[in-house]
């Protein structure tokens, strides 16, 4: 097997392939060191100041190279230090991996510090992620920061720390963060992003949704555990929509303003106004009937109505039994049946009866009474009573009512005639004439009420028809 130039403790040299195995300890040399077989090995436990290999790369010190690091995979225990770009297919640390150019890994297990750009297949990095320019990588994980003055674009990106980048984050897939993320450009995430933090900060002036639901306590079923949930606006709060479980109901300290109709297909519920309220809020249907029931109140007495002005078109008083004549009453509790009210100063009104069919009111110049009116006017009709009365007999009007007699005498002797006298006064005399043909042979006469009459002949003068109307 032929032999390659190397170099040890300084001096320049070949390395021989079938001393690839051996391991070196301080090796220092100016030139990259060429491997061009892809199944060789290095091992070293001291420092390699520029390698450039097909194959593996394991050190067990510190890797520090002037110019590129080129490997398959570079492992290490120590310090990944370059001034040029590390490009390796996987990448293992323990400690910080810094490269003033850039890193291309297709795995990652160390903190990284790049001035401009970092790459990777997977970037399992259980440090911190500087970059001076842009992180790319199909998962990016960090046990503390991800920072970055350029894009961070990640399949998976997953940060125990802060995410701090002054260009756009973007993931394909999800967005996993357990402290603060601070990004100046856009956060575009294709999948899930998942805050484990306790507080989300946007700060923003306008949060677009998309989706046409928001949903906060998303897992909790029960409304008691949802106590509390909803909106607060302001730090202090100044505002808010929260759900009150002992209310059942959502709840704020705040004004709606609504610029539409207000539909309540429930039971719509409010804090009863007091009686002296007078105002536009709406009145629960306790107060209206508090007022219904003070105006009731206030109407018995008209305390709070215009005495001058005031309108009664139905209903009814109660409470009064006899409402007096000075208050524009009758003074009265009943009244008779088709009686008729009678004045009497100020005391209570007197009735009078009608009494029966065809009565009047009847004065005496004091008192009314109801009387029949008589002589025909109410019924009464004429009866023959001769065979009942006889001349020379007083008889009396017992009726309650005035009467009329007619009488009609023999005419059968000259001055034959008759005698009629009410109460004692003459009222008529007929007399028989010569020929036996005198007009004066009938008498007609009205006896009033309770009076007297009587009928005596003249010179046997005799009583032919005697007919009284009662």
């Amino acid at each position: 097997m032929s032999s390659v130039p190397y170099t040890f403790a300084g001096a320049i040299g070949n390395i021989p392939l079938n001393q690839l195995d051996v391991n070196f300890s301080n090796v220092k040399a100016s030139a990259d060191y060429v491997i061009q077989n892809t199944q060789a090995n290095i091992t070293s436990v001291g420092t390699l100041t520029g390698l450039s290999v097909v194959g593996n790369v394991n050190v067990v010190g510190r890797i520090s190279t002037t110019g590129n690091v080129i490997a398959a995979n570079l492992l290490t225990n120590g310090e990944i230090s370059t001034v040029g770009t590390a490009t390796v297919g996987n990448l293992l640390s323990s400690e910080v991996v810094s490269a003033v150019g850039n890193v291309f890994a297709g795995g990652m297990v160390t903190n990284v510090i790049s001035a401009t750009t970092v790459i990777a297949d997977t970037s399992n990095i259980v440090g911190c992620v500087t970059v001076g320019g842009t992180v790319t990588a199909n998962g990016l994980r960090s046990t503390t920061t991800v920072s970055a003055t350029g894009n961070i674009d990640g399949g998976n990106i997953l940060s125990a720390g802060i995410i701090s980048s002054t260009g756009n984050v973007s993931t394909a897939a999800n967005l996993n963060v357990t402290q603060n993320t601070i990004i100046s450009g856009n956060l575009t995430v294709a999948g899930n992003a998942l805050v484990s933090g306790t507080t989300t900060f946007v700060n923003q002036a306008n949060l677009s949704v998309a989706n046409s639901t928001i949903t906060v306590a998303n897992g909790v079923s029960t409304s008691a555990l949802i106590d509390g949930a909803g909106i607060l606006a302001g730090n202090p709060t100044v505002a808010y929509i929260l759900y009150s479980n002992a209310l059942a109901a959502w709840t704020t300290a705040n004004n709606f303003s609504i610029g539409g109709n207000l539909l309540v297909t429930g039971t719509a519920f409010a804090v009863t106004p007091s009686n002296a309220t007078s105002n536009t809020q709406l009145a629960t249907t306790l107060f209206v009937n508090n007022k219904i029931t003070e105006a009731v109140g206030n109407l018995g007495t008209i305390s709070t109505q215009n005495a001058n002005n005031v309108s009664i078109t139905g209903g009814s008083i109660s409470g009064i039994t006899d409402l007096a004549v000075a208050d524009g009453g009758t003074g009265a509790s009943t009244f008779t049946a088709n009686a008729v009210l009678l004045g009497n100063g100020s005391s209570s009104f007197q009735t009078v009866s009608p009494g029966t069919s065809g009565y009047a009111l009847r004065s005496n110049g004091s008192i009314w009474t109801s009387q029949r009116l008589g002589l025909g006017m109410t019924g009464e009709l004429w009866q023959d009573v001769t065979g009942a009365r006889s001349a020379g007999v007083q008889y009396t009007n017992t009726n309650g009512y005035p009467i009329q007699v007619a009488l009609t005498m023999n005419l059968t002797f000259v001055d034959h005639g008759l005698n009629c006298y009410v109460n004692g006064v003459l009222i008529q005399s007929p007399r028989s004439g010569g020929n036996f043909f005198n007009a004066n042979g009938t008498a007609s006469f009205i006896v009033p009420v309770g009076a007297t009459y009587q009928v005596n002949t003249v010179a046997s003068g005799s009583i032919a028809l005697w007919a009284e109307l009662s």
